[in-house]
């Protein structure tokens, strides 16, 4: 059923109270509920053909100032919709939530050894860098890199999950025993850890620290698609042009663009603020204005983590690479 809304000028009919008009009475089911600020054209009863409505619109139009505002479709569509952007909303919490907990943080060499000896040691990996140049999935975490001999960057996941790292370069005292040949590490700190490694026969559990990482990407991965779909075949943005929220959503770093998108736009809600009225110069944001938000978010949520991993540390605000 095609439904019209109207927004009817206050000066149009001064001194108007609330109630129900019809608009023409013999011809016409549709009425209109009229406030001092808006008019929204409803059906009286279905079975009626479109011109009746297009009647009815153009004797509201005859009577004065009107604005057009799209109004949510009925019923199942906005019900589905508010179901699916819970849904994203919950799936974003989760990848964060999840990237947070295994997000690596920086151990002690004495700590790294001692969770060796503990046998707490589930994975491991070696590296002499981190990562940091290579572009990243919204819930991405550095990796590390290799190149030649191992070390000296070691990192280890535990049993609760959580991946730990430090740099072997950087220790009290260590004894290496010839046990492991010393050419293939990138110092005695390595060396000593790859003996404890092999002493305690966890050698073989060499590999990916981060077994969540796929999950989180495909969350990722996920929320962008349906993003992108929405915004391609779904209602036009009421507060911004496609462009805009396409450079915003995939500028903006940890899906915090679509999270905006979420809130402002809501696409299959009703609206927050009216349309322009006819003739007046289409006011929304542009492509240019989203890539330069993206941008400066992008911008404002490094330099927020970085102050908040001196100020908390890698316990609260882990960051590996900075």
């Amino acid at each position: 059923m095609l439904v019209k809304a109207l927004v009817f000028a206050p000066s149009a009919w001064p001194g108007i109270e609330p109630t129900t008009l019809a608009l023409t009475a013999a011809t016409c089911p549709w009425t209109v509920d009229v406030t001092p600020v808006t008019a929204k054209v409803t059906a009286g009863h279905g079975g009626h053909r479109r011109s009746h409505l297009d009647t009815c619109w153009h004797h509201a139009v005859m009577h004065g100032g009107v604005r057009v505002v799209p109004v949510a479709p009925a019923g199942r569509t906005w019900g589905r919709w508010r179901v699916m952007r819970l849904a994203l909303v919950l799936l974003w919490l989760l990848a964060a939530a999840i990237s947070w907990w295994t997000a690596p943080r920086k151990q002690t060499y004495e700590q790294a050894r001692s969770d060796v000896a503990a046998g707490r040691v589930t994975a491991y990996q070696w590296g002499d860098s981190w990562a940091t140049g290579s572009p990243r999935p919204w819930f991405g975490v550095s990796g590390l890199r290799a190149s030649g001999t191992l070390g000296p960057l070691f990192a280890w996941r535990t049993p609760d999950g959580r991946v730990h790292w430090t740099d072997t370069d950087y220790f009290d005292e260590v004894t290496t025993t010839g046990a492991v040949d010393p050419a293939s590490y990138s110092g005695p700190g390595a060396e000593g850890i790859a003996q404890d490694l092999r002493a305690r026969g966890l050698e073989h559990r060499a590999g990916e620290v981060h077994p969540m990482g796929v999950a989180v990407a495909g969350i990722g991965l996920a929320l962008a698609a349906v993003f992108l779909g929405v915004i391609v075949a779904g209602p036009a943005p009421v507060l911004g042009t496609r462009w805009f929220w396409f450079w915003l959503v995939y500028t903006a770093p940890y899906g915090l663009g679509m999270l905006f998108w979420l809130s402002r736009d809501r696409p299959w809600s009703r609206p927050v603020a009216p349309a322009a009225v006819a003739g007046d110069r289409e006011r929304r944001d542009r492509g240019i204005l989203g890539l330069c938000l993206g941008i400066f978010a992008m911008i404002l949520t490094s330099l927020l983590l970085l102050m908040l991993h001196e100020v908390l540390g890698d316990r609260w605000a882990p960051m590996p690479d900075a």
